[in-house]
C-alpha cells in the first residue's frame, strides 16, 4: 500500500486518526515554557508566534561565538583552536565521518529548542531513518516494493531489508557503476529501475562510501512522476550543500548536526502517518509532541543547536562552503597527481568529500606485510613444536624461547646451503599474490597503517575492486594536510613504515 500524497488521499484508518486529532480540543499554552508534566503543551508552545513566547532564562550564562572574530577572518589553521581535535598530533581529513565538535557547542545548553512546525529533533541518524521506514512499513504487504540505489548507506539497506522481510514487500535496487562519469549516469539508473507506485524511494544527498553528491533536483521529479514518496538521507548535506528543504520537494528528510543531535523534516501531508519509535506522554497530541518527549534522555546535544547555528552564521555558511569546496578540489587533484591515479567522480559530483584511488603499490605493500606476518607466526609455531619434540629433555624454564632458538639455528643452517628451485618458485608465486587485486581486508590494513604509524585519520574504501581514500575538506583543513597524506601512502607503497597487522 503506497503512503498517501496528502490528507485527502489517506487510507480510511489514517483519515479517521486525522479527524480525531482535529476534533480534540486545541491545546492551550500555559505559563512556564517547555518542561515536564506541569509545563505548557508542546504543540501550543511551538505554534505561538515569536512575539508571544518568551523562553525561560538558561540556568547558567551561555558561551556565545565572537562574530567579529569569525566574519571575514581566514579559515584553516586560524580556526583550528575552535574545534575539539588534537591538530598538533593528528592530520584529520575525515570530517565527513564524525566531524569535529565545536568547543563552544560543548559548553552550551540553551533552553529554547529549535521551533519549526515540520521539524522534530532526533538523537541520531539511525533513529530518524528508522522512524520513517518503520512507520511506512506498517502499510506494506506482498506486492508492494521499496527502492534504493546500491551506493546507499549500509544500515539503510538493512532497515529496508527488515521492513520487507516483516511485510512480504520487495526491495528493488538500482545499481550504479563506479567510477561515475557524470550525473547523467545516476539519473539513467533511476529512470531504468524505479518501479511506478513504489511505496518509498530512499536516496542520499551525499553518499557515504563513495562521497557522491546525487542530482536530487533531477531524481525527485522522476519519483513524483511515478507516484513514489521520497526519503532523503541528508547526513552529509549540512555544510556541504545549500539545502532548501521546501524547494527540494522531498517527503521526508533528516539532517544530523552535533553528535547526538539530528533533525527530521516531514512534509505536512505525511505527518499523520509517522510515529516515533518510543511512545510516551507526548503521544497523540500532534506530530511535534509525539517526538519531543520520548522518555528520559540527555538533551544537551539538542540544546546546543542554537549556539552551533550562531557560530556558523558568524563564520558565514556560504563562505565556509566555498572554502571547503575549493580545498577539496585542490586536494583531490594533488592526490591524483602525486599517486598517478584518479578521483572516483568528476568535481561537479563532489561537495566537501571525494574518493581518490590509492596506487596499486600501496595495496601490494600492505598485502605483503600481512602475508609475511602470517607466515612468520605459522613458522614460529611450527618451529616451537618441532624443537619441543626434538629436545624433550630441555629445561622447562627456557620454554618456547629456547625451542624457537634451536629451530632458528636449524633454519639458518639449511638456508646457508641455498634455495632450491621449488623455493624460488614459491617466492615468485608469493610476489604474484602480493601484486594481485586488492581486497576489503587491504583497505582496513592501509587505514590502520595511516592511523597508527602516520597519525592520519582518513577512511580507506574498497569500491569497484580498487582501494580509495575518502578525503574530507573542512574549514580547519589546509592543503598541507593532503600533501602529508600523499607522502604517507607513497611511503607505505615504497616499503617505509610497515602497516600493523
Amino acid at each position: 500500500m503506497r503512503p498517501p500524497k496528502g490528507d485527502a488521499d489517506a487510507p480510511p484508518q489514517q483519515q479517521q486518526q486525522q479527524q480525531q486529532q482535529q476534533q480534540q480540543p486545541q491545546p492551550r499554552a500555559t505559563p512556564g515554557g517547555f518542561g515536564s508534566f506541569h509545563s505548557g503543551d508542546v504543540e501550543a508552545l511551538i505554534r505561538l508566534p515569536p512575539s508571544q513566547y518568551t523562553p525561560p532564562p538558561p540556568p547558567l550564562p551561555l558561551p556565545r561565538p565572537d562574530a567579529s572574530a569569525l566574519a571575514g577572518n581566514p579559515f584553516g589553521k586560524a580556526v583550528r583552536g575552535q574545534f575539539l581535535i588534537d591538530h598538533a598530533e593528528w592530520t584529520f581529513v575525515n570530517h565527513g565521518a564524525f566531524g569535529g565538535a565545536l568547543a563552544v557547542a560543548m559548553d552550551a545548553a540553551e533552553a529554547e529548542l529549535f521551533p519549526h512546525l515540520d521539524l522534530v529533533l532526533m538523537p541520531n541518524a539511525t533513529t530518524g531513518l528508522n522512524v520513517v521506514i518503520s512507520s511506512l512499513a506498517r502499510g506494506l504487504g506482498p506486492g508492494d516494493c521499496v527502492y534504493s540505489l546500491d551506493i546507499g548507506y549500509g544500515s539503510v539497506k538493512k532497515m529496508l531489508a527488515v521492513a520487507c522481510a516483516d511485510s512480504g514487500a520487495a526491495h528493488v535496487t538500482g545499481s550504479v557503476a563506479l567510477p561515475v562519469g557524470s550525473a547523467d549516469d545516476i539519473v539513467a539508473v533511476v529512470e531504468a529501475t524505479l518501479p511506478r507506485g513504489a511505496a518509498l524511494a530512499v536516496f542520499d544527498a551525499v553518499t557515504s562510501n563513495s562521497a557522491l553528491v546525487l542530482p536530487l533536483d533531477r531524481i525527485i521529479p522522476i519519483c513524483r512522476q511515478r507516484g513514489v514518496p521520497v526519503l532523503i538521507d541528508a547526513a552529509h548535506a549540512p555544510g556541504q550543500l545549500p539545502l532548501d528543504i521546501g524547494a527540494l520537494g522531498a517527503d521526508y528528510l533528516w539532517l544530523s548536526a552535533a553528535r547526538g543531535s539530528a533533525l527530521l523534516w516531514v512534509a505536512r501531508g505525511r505527518q499523520a502517518g509517522i510515529r516515533p519509535l518510543v511512545v510516551s506522554h507526548g503521544s497523540t497530541r500532534g506530530f511535534l509532541s509525539d517526538f519531543i518527549w520520548t522518555g528520559c534522555q540527555d538533551y544537551s546535544p539538542l540544546l546546543s543547536l542554537p549556539t552551533v547555528l550562531a557560530w556558523w552564521r558568524a563564520a558565514g555558511p556560504g563562505r565556509a562552503r566555498a572554502y571547503s569546496h575549493a580545498l577539496l578540489r585542490a586536494a583531490a587533484a594533488l592526490l591524483a597527481d602525486r599517486w598517478g591515479t584518479r578521483p572516483l567522480a568528476p568535481p561537479e559530483l563532489s561537495g566537501s568529500m571525494a574518493c581518490v584511488e590509492v596506487p596499486a603499490a600501496a595495496a601490494a605493500a600492505v598485502r605483503r606485510r600481512r602475508r609475511l606476518a602470517e607466515e612468520r607466526a605459522a613458522s614460529d609455531a611450527s618451529s616451537a613444536a618441532a624443537a619441543a619434540s626434538a629436545h624433550p629433555g630441555a629445561p622447562s624454564a627456557a620454554g618456547p624461547a629456547a625451542a624457537a632458538a634451536a629451530a632458528a639455528s636449524d633454519a639458518a643452517t639449511a638456508a646457508a646451503s641455498g634455495c632450491n628451485a621449488s623455493e624460488q618458485a614459491a617466492a615468485a608465486a608469493d610476489a604474484d599474490a602480493d601484486a594481485g587485486p586488492p581486497t576489503s581486508a587491504d583497505a582496513s590494513l592501509l587505514q590502520n597503517a595511516l592511523h597508527h604509524d602516520y597519525r592520519i585519520e582518513v577512511p580507506v574504501k574498497f569500491l569497484a575492486g580498487r582501494l580509495w581514500v575518502r578525503v574530507s575538506a573542512a574549514v580547519y583543513n589546509e592543503i598541507g594536510d593532503y600533501a602529508r597524506l600523499a607522502d604517507a601512502v607513497l611511503d607505505v607503497a615504497g616499503g617505509g613504515v610497515q602497516p600493523p597487522v
